[in-house]
Parts: structure tokens; C-alpha cells; sequence
């Protein structure tokens, strides 16, 4: 992922929540049918 920011921004704004975390930020399975997203930088 290269733009952090810009990936939270689109799935907040889709009313999904996330979470952060030390190198970017979360997506909890039961708000991603069942498979919990990681989203970091690289």
C-alpha cells in the first residue's frame, strides 16, 4: 500500500470501520466478510 491516508479515507467513507495500528491500520473481519484486512505501508 503506498497511500495509507487515501485507502482509510475511501473505506471510512464507505461507513466501514477501522482501527489503527503501529504501521498503518485495521479492518476487523466481521466489517470485511470474515477476513480481518491489514493495511501498512509497502
Amino acid at each position: 500500500m503506498t497511500d495509507l491516508t487515501a485507502a482509510r479515507r475511501l473505506i471510512e467513507a464507505n461507513a466501514i470501520a477501522t482501527r489503527p495500528t503501529p504501521g498503518g491500520f485495521y479492518v476487523a473481519a466481521e466489517d470485511a466478510c470474515g477476513v480481518p484486512l491489514a493495511f501498512t505501508r509497502g
